[in-house]
């Protein structure tokens, strides 16, 4: 196991993400090595499309980033990404069924 993560373990992950807020950097990294790794797990429950899964996660870390000022305080920080994580997956997955629909409507005309 990486150091890093045994030091992030350590840590509660509600404090990562004060320390997010207050523009810690080393707190994204923290989370995203607590989380990335199940929320990869929990995706594939619901789409075989290892890249789409990784994409997903990659923009949520991105967009907890950007956001970070106006982000509030979860009570529980981890259902708070499942939950961000399976609303932006899903709505991934709708994206590409309709544009995989709309595409092969193409090909009709």
């Amino acid at each position: 196991m990486n150091m890093d993560l045994n030091l992030s373990a350590t840590i509660p992950p509600e404090q990562h993400w004060k320390s997010l807020k207050g523009d810690e950097g080393n707190a994204l990294e923290a989370l995203y090595l607590l989380y990335a790794n199940p929320l990869f797990n929990y995706g594939s429950k619901f789409t075989s499309d290892s890249e789409q899964i990784r994409e997903c996660i990659q923009s949520l870390f991105v967009k907890l980033w950007t956001s970070r000022h106006s982000l509030g305080n979860p009570e529980n920080v981890r259902n708070y990404l499942f939950k961000a994580f399976r609303l932006a997956l899903f709505k991934e997955i709708k994206r590409r069924q309709t544009q995989k629909e709309f595409d092969q409507d193409d090909d009709y005309v």
